[in-house]
């Protein structure tokens, strides 16, 4: 009897270690990753602007590509059970690679708008085949539930030290080198990336339930997570595509956009680590207090167009956002552990956020002044945000028992 007690610890401490091995991997592939995407992230509105495209085109190409990516979220979701999350995460890398040869091959004259097309659906295929495999993978490795809040805090923060130091590593090769140098950087980037996701050894890798529609948001504190990501992401979308390009059409340099990152990631990497703190029963005060913070700040810059009130509201920003979105991915990372159906959940999270942005763009394209405009939307998708968590008050997620009719 002892002997097999001993052979049984043994072999818990053994996959203990096997899947903290994977969580960091898996922290590994998303710093390469995160470093990749950093580099031009925040240039393409920028590079497609350089290029010649007007205001309203480059909104053209954000529409498409989010409208797009909505109903191919759910053949990610299918593939992924199919191939497994690896697989599925490794194509999506290679779409992103994909996205940038289309990049490279740019142009506005003759069929522009072919060529807009084309980059959308490559950005659409990037964006749901990896993020719906990776953030599913990040569920399945970050095996220690009690301290989902400090894990997520971490994955937020792995990524934030790359986003920090990708812009002014990509402005600094655009100002002494050319886009194509940039580009080049970008595709090494996303294959060494690769690497470590695969050698990972989760035994997890293929989804084996899959909750229904009606089943994985059944109670309401699940409805109110998700509400308020979409509601959130109209904000996050507009902060981090559109507010760029505004600066960039104020200031006319690359440099004053690659301030924007810097800016924002240096305190959100200590903010992201420190809201592990924050206890369960906290995180809906939380997420309206950042909600209200980001909403006062958005007004300030609509009617304050000064820019150094413009590049500290970047910081405050910054700092604002994990407030919100670390508690909000701890709510629907944890309910996702919990229910058994973590790729449901990462599919969704997805869904949501592209629907909100598909509806931003599609708004955008029926207005004249667009950047005024999409502030009043982030600012009132916000208000709405901060109006769900007071009115739909459970403070906690009521996790529903995993029923029958499992598909």
């Amino acid at each position: 009897m002892r002997t097999t007690s001993i052979h049984h610890a043994h072999h818990i401490r053994a996959y203990s270690r096997m899947a903290r091995s994977d969580f960091w991997l898996f922290e590994l592939s998303v710093w390469f990753h995160a470093l990749a995407l950093s580099l031009v992230s925040i240039f393409i509105p920028i590079l497609l602007y350089k290029t010649g495209f007007s205001i309203s085109e480059i909104i053209l190409y954000y529409f498409l590509f989010n409208l797009f990516d909505v109903p191919l979220n759910f053949a990610a979701s299918a593939l992924t059970r199919h191939i497994g999350a690896r697989a599925v995460a490794i194509i999506g890398t290679f779409a992103a690679i994909l996205f940038i040869i289309s990049l490279l091959n740019l142009h506005t004259s003759g069929a522009y708008v072919c060529n807009l097309v084309i980059m959308a659906i490559f950005a659409a295929l990037y964006d749901t085949m990896y993020w719906v495999a990776h953030l599913y993978l990040f569920i399945q490795s970050d095996t220690d539930i009690d301290h989902t809040s400090k894990n997520t805090g971490v994955f937020y923060a792995v990524r934030q030290t790359a986003i920090t130091i990708g812009p002014i590593i990509g402005a600094a090769i655009l100002l002494f080198f050319n886009e194509q140098i940039l580009l080049f950087m970008v595709i090494i980037f996303f294959l060494i990336s690769i690497v470590p996701l695969s050698v990972m050894h989760h035994p997890s890798n293929k989804p084996a339930k899959k909750l229904l529609l009606h089943d994985f948001f059944e109670h309401l504190g699940v409805r109110r997570t998700y509400l308020s990501k979409m509601f959130y992401n109209f904000h996050n979308e507009v902060e981090t595509t559109l507010f760029p390009l505004f600066i960039f059409t104020l200031f006319g340099t690359i440099q004053s956009v690659a301030a924007i990152p810097l800016i924002a990631s240096l305190a959100a990497i200590i903010i992201a680590l420190s809201l592990g703190t924050v206890p369960h029963e906290h995180r809906r005060r939380t997420i309206i207090t950042g909600a209200i913070l980001i909403a006062i700040t958005w007004v300030g810059r609509i009617f304050l167009l000064h820019s150094v009130f413009l590049y500290a509201s970047v910081l405050l920003v910054g700092v604002f956002s994990y407030l919100v979105l670390v508690p909000l991915d701890s709510d629907i990372f944890e309910n996702a552990r919990k229910n058994g159906d973590p790729l449901s959940a990462s599919m969704y999270r997805n869904v949501v956020d592209m629907s909100a942005n598909t509806v931003l763009y599609g708004t955008l394209l029926l207005v004249t002044n667009v950047f005024p405009a999409s502030m009043a939307i982030a600012v009132t998708g916000l208000t709405v945000l901060i109006l769900a968590n007071i009115f739909l008050h459970r403070k906690t997620i009521t996790v529903p028992p995993i029923p029958e009719n499992i598909a």
